[in-house]
């Protein structure tokens, strides 16, 4: 049996059953979840829970993906968490581009492949 590394990972998306279902398969992998649904105190989430990896939904209401990375980006400059995008409506390459440009180290497009998120998970 392989041994896997604990990883401490955010979940934000307002989809509620998306965060919930991704946080399950996440602990069943061995990592330590925390699933919110709105990025709109996202710093102080961020402080508090201390995450090696923050997994960001695009499009949510009151404060977007890109927004939010921005702000991680702001507020924890340096070896901050590994941000993924996780999108399934800005899915176009300029998207992806755009991603990079806001602080994001890696793009996914919904639904999610489970064993590419996992494995950039694990890589972390």
């Amino acid at each position: 049996m392989i041994a896997v590394k604990s990883v401490r990972v955010m979940i934000v998306d307002d989809n509620a059953d998306h965060v919930d279902t991704l946080a399950t398969l996440l602990k069943l992998e061995g990592h330590t979840t925390r699933g919110i649904y709105s990025a709109v105190d996202i710093v102080n989430e961020v402080r508090q829970f201390k995450p090696d990896v923050v997994v960001l939904d695009i499009a949510m209401p009151g404060r977007d993906g890109w927004a939010a990375a921005t702000a991680i980006r702001t507020a924890f400059p340096g070896p901050g968490p590994v941000l993924i995008a996780c999108s399934g409506e800005y899915t176009r390459n300029e998207h992806m581009r755009l991603a990079k440009s806001r602080g994001f180290d890696h793009y996914v497009i919904k639904p999610c492949d489970t064993e590419k998120l996992l494995q950039l998970i694990q890589s972390v």
